[in-house]
């Protein structure tokens, strides 16, 4: 499968549309040449009409002594890239390449040396700085065929990178550890907790460990922990965790700053970094959320939400954004756990859901359309409503989760 999708990818590029002027990146002994083209765009006949629309993309190789560098497999290799980065502040001049997977190309002893960071796979291949922004891991960027003719070949912002969420690279030593947390045995030594394909949240002060997010299930039940992994040795540790007393919905929860409130830094009797649930815990206050949806739909949601939580939300609507109680458009008009409001013209409903906990605003479609300004109301009425929650009222109105502890 690999050896046709750079096959493809070669063949893509071999056509006319291309450019006969390269740009040229000495990197030491090695040149990064970056070459533009035209391809099909790809959009015919799902995103445009036009079955002969074109897209400019830039198509990389390497050279040493003039020539191109390959990599990949016997069956499966390529000297044409989606990307090429010199290592800046590498202990010798060295480039990475990638496209499904990631390589490194340098010169040692007067050979050129290649290296496979990361073996090719279907998935896209995505790179992270993990001490970039004041020390700490900045965002996630995907290798892609596109147009990066204006982007800079050179590869800087911190000194340890993670590709494809599977390997760490030191540009100090260009070493790089292989995360391996999805192994069996991996999983075995956390105690079952599994932190495979989770983005990285901090990384220790000492910048030895990277803290991702792992769960397991138990009887039915999610449980949680904090899952470390330390860069050097490859040693790794959980932290379990009770996610109903540090509010803990899902792993979109563990910001920098929960994990900072809930957690600190300590060492052990040999000096190595270890971290713990600060006791006693000191709860933030419950929030809702704001979720954004395809199509510019907003919906605002409590959970877990006890009944009571619901008349301090109708209050709120009902005064502070003169909303007033209507029919609804659908459904049980008695349901005593759904009220519909209008509010201007802007329709509405406010929802409880026993059965799942969910306390909801969300929009009512009025001949299959949402009026005009719904989803900015209610996008206010969070705001409103979590502004509320903040200074720890209504707190003793929540619930806890249902399918994890």
């Amino acid at each position: 499968m690999l050896g046709k999708l750079l096959t493809l990818f070669t063949a893509l590029f071999a056509g006319k549309g291309c450019s006969t002027d390269p740009t040229l990146t000495t990197v030491g002994p090695l040149t990064i040449e970056a070459r533009d083209r035209r391809i099909s765009s790809g959009a015919f006949p799902n995103l445009s009409g036009n079955p002969f629309s074109r897209m400019t993309v830039t198509e990389y190789r390497v050279l040493y002594d003039g020539k191109p560098v390959a990599v990949g497999e016997p069956k499966a290799r390529t000297d044409r890239f989606w990307d090429a980065l010199a290592l800046t502040g590498a202990p010798r001049p060295t480039v990475l390449v990638g496209t499904r997977g990631a390589w490194l190309i340098s010169e040692v002893h007067d050979e050129i040396v290649v290296e496979t960071v990361v073996s090719p796979s279907s998935d896209i291949l995505r790179w992270q700085w993990l001490d970039e922004a004041e020390g700490q891991p900045g965002p996630e960027r995907s290798v892609t065929i596109r147009d990066s003719s204006t982007e800079s070949r050179a590869l800087d912002g911190g000194r340890l990178l993670l590709l494809g969420r599977s390997v760490v690279l030191d540009l100090d030593t260009l070493q790089f550890t292989h995360l391996r947390l999805s192994y069996a045995t991996t999983v075995q030594e956390l105690g079952g907790f599994n932190a495979g394909d989770e983005e990285v949240k901090i990384l220790s002060p000492g910048r030895t460990q990277m803290v991702l997010v792992g769960s397991r299930t138990v009887d039915r039940m999610y449980e949680y922990a904090l899952v470390m992994f330390e860069i050097a040795t490859g040693r790794v540790y959980a932290v379990p965790f009770d996610s109903n007393a540090l509010h803990f919905r899902s792993v979109w929860d563990a910001t920098p700053e929960w994990i900072d409130h809930y957690f600190e830094w300590k060492r052990d009797p040999r000096g190595v970094e270890r971290i713990e649930v600060v006791q006693p815990i000191s709860a933030l206050p419950w929030q809702g959320r704001l979720r954004h949806r395809h199509g510019g739909e907003v919906e605002y949601k409590l959970h877990p939400a006890g009944p009571g939580l619901t008349e301090p939300l109708r209050k709120l609507i009902e005064t502070e954004f003169a909303a007033q109680r209507v029919a609804p458009t659908y459904g049980d008009p008695n349901d005593p756990d759904a009220t519909s409001y209008d509010a201007s013209g802007r329709r509405f409903r406010l929802w409880y859901n026993p059965e799942l906990r969910n306390l909801s605003v969300f929009a009512e479609r009025i001949d299959g359309f949402t009026t005009e300004g719904t989803p900015a109301l209610i996008e206010e009425i969070g705001i409103r409503f979590n502004a509320i929650l903040a200074t720890g009222i209504h707190q003793q109105e929540f619930s806890s989760f249902l399918n994890h502890r």
